[in-house]
């Protein structure tokens, strides 16, 4: 590949050996399923009854693109309003 070149879709090919790691942070309100999505796509089940979330992280491999990527996610707790100020 030339120089300055990208494949198809816009991202430079991943160097052999090192894996991307891309960081999730799981935002909404209070109650609407943050963790229950959460907990199902790391576990594939969906959880039947759980304590609410403080905050919670969670590490996992996947494949994206046909290739081994690192999620870091963290849950949060939904009580926070982003137009509050600090």
């Amino acid at each position: 590949m030339a120089s300055g070149t990208r494949p198809v879709g816009g991202y430079p090919s991943n160097p052999a050996g090192v894996t991307r790691e891309y960081k999730l942070v799981m935002l909404g309100a209070g109650g609407v399923g943050k963790s229950a999505m959460t907990m199902q796509f790391v576990s594939r089940q969906f959880p039947e009854d759980h304590d609410p979330t403080i905050e919670d992280g969670y590490k996992i491999r996947v494949r994206v693109d046909d290739e081994p990527v690192n999620l870091d996610i963290v849950d949060t707790t939904g009580q926070m309003s982003l137009q509050e100020p600090y």
